[in-house]
């Protein structure tokens, strides 16, 4: 199912028209905020949306048609990394895909509120306080991001197609589910759910935590606790310290510390000998949610040339996979 999905995105992201939103008029930008630029004719369906970084939180917008909304990414300074501008952030306060919004793909923003009204959405290498899943909500990927909690709306429906892999999640509550796979998380306060596969995931944090199985196919996780929710005949690891897993849950970036120390009991503890958490698996979780597209991070231009040699440009660049 999860490499279904990845095809239908990775079909879904052609090369339409591109657009930048900024909230500093002195970068020239198309639009001021994501609404504005959703609302324009001009800007249609499969086009790429890029939102350059500012000390101020975008205002909440509603995506009504199939978009690409590409960030910055987040942590630069914690992770030495520089985004190509200011090692600023694009953050939004609010963000709900509605009805004709199937297709659409966000990555590397910063997100106060992530409400899903529509199917088929990519979720990648955000970092999002909160994302609500609805009775609309099915056919999604979340994947690549740094986390807060996800939560269900109250009220009877089934959640399907939902794929979470290779998240950090503080909490994660989804209630029932229909062919749903939660996969190598690092998981901070809890879980629960009903009928979903809940593999190769860490659970870390022994003092608030919360664990509620029904009908899930929970195997080969790592908790800091001993719960019947977990049965070790089915490769669970229970009363594991934390640490002896990672390589410091006090000291490093917010995301970077979740990396599996020398040794760790994590390491190829997953179904077929993958690692456990965040970073096993083949998808990894990439530090600080940087854009998967080119960055040019340097450019020298000379004020002259000559007839012979012309212009002679320096541009140093680097890939994110």
């Amino acid at each position: 199912m999860k490499k279904l999905l990845i095809l239908f995105f990775v079909s879904q992201i052609i090369f339409g028209g591109s657009w930048r939103i900024s909230l500093d008029p002195a970068h020239l930008p198309d639009f001021a905020n994501l609404q504005e630029a959703n609302d324009n004719s001009s800007v249609v369906n499969g086009d790429t949306i890029y939102i350059a970084g500012n000390p101020a939180n975008y205002p909440t917008a509603t995506i009504t048609k199939k978009l690409i909304i590409i960030g910055t990414g987040y942590f630069f300074n914690d992770n030495g990394f520089y985004n190509g501008t200011t090692n600023v952030p694009a953050t939004l306060e609010s963000v709900t895909f509605e009805d004709g919004s199937e297709g659409s793909v966000i990555t590397s923003c910063i997100i106060q509120h992530l409400k899903l009204n529509e199917k088929e959405i990519l979720i990648k290498r955000n970092n999002i306080s909160w994302i609500e899943l609805t009775e609309y909500s099915a056919s999604l990927i979340i994947t690549q991001n740094y986390l807060g909690d996800i939560i269900r709306d109250p009220g009877i429906f089934t959640l399907n197609n939902i794929v979470i892999t290779n998240n950090y999640i503080w909490y994660l509550a989804i209630g029932e589910t229909n062919n749903t796979l939660v996969s190598n998380n690092t998981i901070g306060r809890g879980a629960n759910g009903n009928y979903f596969v809940f593999h190769n995931n860490i659970l870390f944090s022994p003092s608030t935590y919360y664990y509620v199985f029904i009908d899930c196919d929970v195997r080969n996780n790592i908790v800091c606790v001993s719960d019947p929710a977990f049965d070790p005949a089915l490769g669970n690891l229970l009363d594991v310290n934390m640490d002896e897993v990672f390589t410091s849950l006090t000291e490093g970036s917010q995301d970077a510390r979740y990396h599996l120390r020398t040794g760790s009991p994590a390491i190829g503890a997953g179904i077929n000998g993958v690692d456990c958490g965040m970073f096993g698996g083949d998808n990894p979780y990439q530090l600080s949610g940087l854009p998967a597209i080119p960055i040019i991070y340097e450019m020298i231009v000379p004020t002259i040339g000559t007839i012979d040699e012309g212009l002679n440009i320096t541009i140093k660049a680097r890939t994110n996979n």
